[in-house]
């Protein structure tokens, strides 16, 4: 039997990476692997996350090397996907991975977490026995655009979303995979919009309507059972559709709309954020307050991350050349996430307790001079 990408990919239980020893595979999304893992002597158990673009770099006997012609690619590769790391996990978002560490080794980032049991999305689906109802599904959809929301709330896009990638947790949360940095090689996979894929001759920028895009291919194959063709088939006219119409009176209308829009070639036709998508399939925001209007202003995070301003318990020197292997430092317990809310107040604290205190304007100065000898003037001539 022919084995998968991901089985001839992934670390084999047993391996080590750092203190860490693998104990399962959990999926591949041809960015990044993730594995549960335990920590040596503690008896602790995490998710870790190693990054491997395909395209750019495969598994040799020394670890993760550059594809060849592609070590320059692969290293700022690795640079934009540690501060998309760093900048996602300042947003504290519960449906977010928490990041306690990142760090370099065997030629590649690692990432690691708190493990939190569940299972695939995918896997849910499959074992239910008919179609989603709509309750279910209702959550589904609020939690994953609500995530969404509070990365594009910070200039953040999460550009790697899959059916096989989130998870549905034991609790019945979802917990989406880590950010993606939007670079793509070969082998594409079919959730990825047009806009990232590398032989597109009209480029678009990447933005929320790029995880609106994916968020409608996995919406598509929770209702289908199947995924949206590659973005190669649609360019040659095949559309996604024909099982989406048959749907119609099963679901509602608004909803089964609002994909076929979120799963538009071009990205001006497609909804702008997900509180547009959200209205348009039919889930009017509850909340006290509205998710990320793209209209207001907001304040980023990915400087932040640059910087270095990141919960993880050391910084990782990515740069335009290729890694050199160093230990990792102790993998921390998890925090827990903190509110979106308390998280942005503590920074823009601490940024105004930064903020230099400057002297009293010259023009005060000024003016107080001339006050002055207007007041002696008077006194003389009096």
């Amino acid at each position: 039997m022919k084995m998968s990408a991901f089985e001839t990919t992934a670390l084999p239980p047993g391996s080590t990476v750092g203190q860490a020893t693998i104990v399962d595979s959990l999926g591949f999304d041809h960015q990044t692997c993730v594995y549960r893992a335990d920590v040596t002597g503690t008896g602790t158990s995490i998710v870790l996350y190693e990054y491997l673009p395909t395209g750019l770099a495969i598994r040799g006997p020394r670890g993760i090397e550059a594809v060849d012609g592609k070590a320059e690619v692969f290293a700022r590769a690795q640079a934009a996907y540690t501060t998309r790391l760093r900048a996602a996990s300042l947003v504290g978002h519960p449906a977010l991975p928490t990041i306690d560490d990142i760090w370099q080794e065997q030629g590649t980032v690692y990432a690691s977490g708190p493990w939190r049991p569940g299972r695939s999305l995918q896997a849910e689906v499959s074992s239910r026995n008919g179609p989603i109802d709509s309750a279910t599904l209702g959550a589904w959809v609020r939690a994953l655009c609500d995530a969404l929301a509070s990365l594009h709330q910070h200039e953040l896009v999460h550009g790697n979303l899959s059916l096989g990638m989130i998870r549905v947790l034991d609790t019945g949360e979802l917990l989406l995979p880590p950010v993606g940095n939007g670079m793509y090689a070969d082998d594409v996979p079919h959730w990825i919009a047009p806009e990232q894929h590398p032989l597109n001759q009209k480029p678009a920028p990447v933005g929320p309507w790029t995880d609106i895009y994916q968020l409608s291919a996995v919406l598509l194959q929770v209702l289908t059972g199947q995924p949206p063709p590659t973005v190669v088939r649609r360019w040659r006219g095949e559309a996604p559709f024909d099982r989406l119409a048959e749907l119609s009176g099963r679901y509602p209308d608004d909803l089964l709309l609002a994909i076929k829009r979120g799963l538009a070639m071009q990205v001006t036709t497609r909804p702008q954020s997900t509180c547009q998508w959200l209205a348009e399939a039919g889930f009017p925001d509850r909340r006290e307050h509205a998710r990320y209007d793209p209209h207001e202003p907001q304040p980023t995070l990915p400087e932040m991350a640059r910087e270095g301003h990141s919960p993880t318990s050391r910084p990782a020197d990515l740069g335009d050349v290729p890694f050199k292997a160093s230990a990792p430092l102790p993998l921390t317990p998890n925090s827990g996430h903190l509110p979106m809310r308390q998280s942005v107040e503590e920074r823009l604290e601490r940024a105004e307790l930064q903020r230099p205190r400057r002297g009293t304007p010259g023009w005060v100065w000024a003016a107080s001079l001339v006050a002055l000898a207007a007041v002696v003037g008077i006194v003389v001539l009096a």
